[in-house]
């Protein structure tokens, strides 16, 4: 049977649209505002006399919405998004995981050594952190 789920049809083909549109729904505010400026457009080129435009305008809307959702599921925006997203968010280096990092050097060394850090000690682990820090606290690049 492959891996879909269902077997009828026009099941698989209304998941796929609805994944699409999923895909797309952050987009939906941005279509819902040019809409607003679409009517608000029309109005202004009835009242100057060009209300000839307004059927054709709202035809390219019309047809432009499925035609970007298509372009930018299939087309693999969406999936690069997806990847970019997961590579911007795993960024070990927010302050929470400056202080956890720290933190976890000194309690193992402590333990290692059976006896608390000198001065001297705290303060290299801390430095060392701090060069790691700055160095991985934009992300890292993966190309």
């Amino acid at each position: 049977m492959g891996s879909n789920t269902a077997e009828r049809w026009w099941v698989r083909s209304a998941a796929r649209w609805l994944a699409r549109v999923d895909g797309v729904k952050g987009h939906i505010q941005v279509v819902s505002l040019g809409v607003t400026a679409f009517s608000t457009f029309s109005l202004v080129l009835q009242n100057s006399g060009h209300g000839e435009f307004v059927v054709p305008l709202g035809v390219v809307g019309l047809l432009g919405f499925p035609i970007y959702t298509y372009a930018y599921t299939e087309g693999g925006v969406w999936n690069q998004v997806g990847r970019d997203r997961v590579d911007l968010s795993t960024n070990f280096a927010g302050p929470t995981m400056r202080i956890d990092d720290e933190m976890t050097a000194r309690t193992m060394l402590a333990g290692l050594y059976g006896r608390e850090l000198t001065d001297e000690e705290r303060r290299a682990i801390q430095e060392e952190a701090d060069v790691t820090f700055d160095q991985y606290r934009d992300g890292i690049e993966i190309e």
